[in-house]
Order: structure tokens, then C-alpha cells, then sequence
């Protein structure tokens, strides 16, 4: 991965995530909030229920919430999983408990088993731990999934 100034991005055949140097202002995130409680059963969010879910050599960039809120699901519990790291999926327990909204992590153990959601190996933390910048602190992941200037760019450059 190459950190870059303003952005990080891991420079993979397949994807990078480019993440604003910008804040999100409060009301960004309300709304963001507001919009998440929409599509939840009593305040519990089931991911990938909403957005995109699988990040392969697709040429598409990706700047919407849900999107990139999947995305941030998909690398922490690959952290979890593979690289034995708990911080990313506390981390976003932590920003949704501010809005009362929690999550169910049941939807994950599936993606043990098929390809309902998953980001190619190159792009995600299972082949590159700098995946997780995202998870480098509250300020980070919420720039990350709240800013509109902060996107996934999925591509191929092996054609």
C-alpha cells in the first residue's frame, strides 16, 4: 500500500480505497444516521441488506454510504477472521452505539461459507493489513464512510 497525501489507497489490480483528509460535518452524519434507521428493525441494522456487496474487477467507483458501510463490514470481519484483530468491528459497534443503532453480526458467519458478500483478496486485508487504515481511529472510518469525497475504486488493470 502507498500512503499518499490526503488519501490512502493499496494500488491493487482490483481496488483502493481513496479516504478524504476532510471531516464530515455533524449534520452528514446525522443524516447518515437517519437514513441507516430507515432500514432498521428496531434499531438493529442487518448488513448488507442495503448497497453493494461484492467488491471484484468491476471498473465502478463507489461513494455511497451503504456501500461503503459495506465494505467497512467486509474488511473488518476479515480482520477478524483472518487477521485475528477485533479493533475494526468494536470500532464500528462503537460509532453506530452513539445513534442507539446496533448491528447483527449473525449475517456475517455466511460469508464464511459462500460469496454472498466478499472484496477480492488483493483489496482486502486477508493480503494486505494496511487495508484496515480505515480503522485507525474514530475520526478515520467516520471520514471514510461519511465524507462524499471519500470513495472505493474497484478496476482491473490485468486486461
Amino acid at each position: 500500500m502507498k500512503i499518499r497525501v490526503g488519501y490512502v489507497s493499496n494500488s491493487s489490480s482490483s481496488s483502493f480505497v481513496v479516504i478524504s483528509k476532510n471531516k464530515a460535518d455533524a449534520d452528514t452524519v446525522e443524516a447518515h444516521f437517519e437514513t441507516l434507521k430507515q432500514h432498521c428493525d428496531k434499531n438493529v441494522f442487518d448488513p448488507f441488506s442495503v448497497g453493494e456487496k461484492k467488491f471484484g474487477w468491476q471498473t465502478v467507483k463507489y461513494n455511497d454510504f451503504f456501500d461503503k458501510l459495506n465494505w467497512a463490514f467486509l474488511q473488518a470481519f476479515y480482520a477478524s477472521e483472518y487477521c485475528k484483530k477485533q479493533e475494526p468491528l468494536s470500532l464500528l459497534d462503537k460509532l453506530f452505539a452513539e445513534a442507539d443503532l446496533f448491528f447483527d453480526w449473525s449475517e456475517i458467519n455466511e460469508l464464511k461459507k459462500s460469496d454472498h458478500a466478499y472484496i477480492d483478496h488483493q483489496s482486502s486485508c486477508r493480503d494486505d493489513e494496511d487495508q484496515l487504515h480505515i480503522f485507525t481511529s474514530m475520526s478515520a472510518l467516520k471520514a471514510f464512510l461519511f465524507n462524499k469525497d471519500s470513495y472505493i475504486q474497484c478496476g482491473n488493470d490485468n486486461g
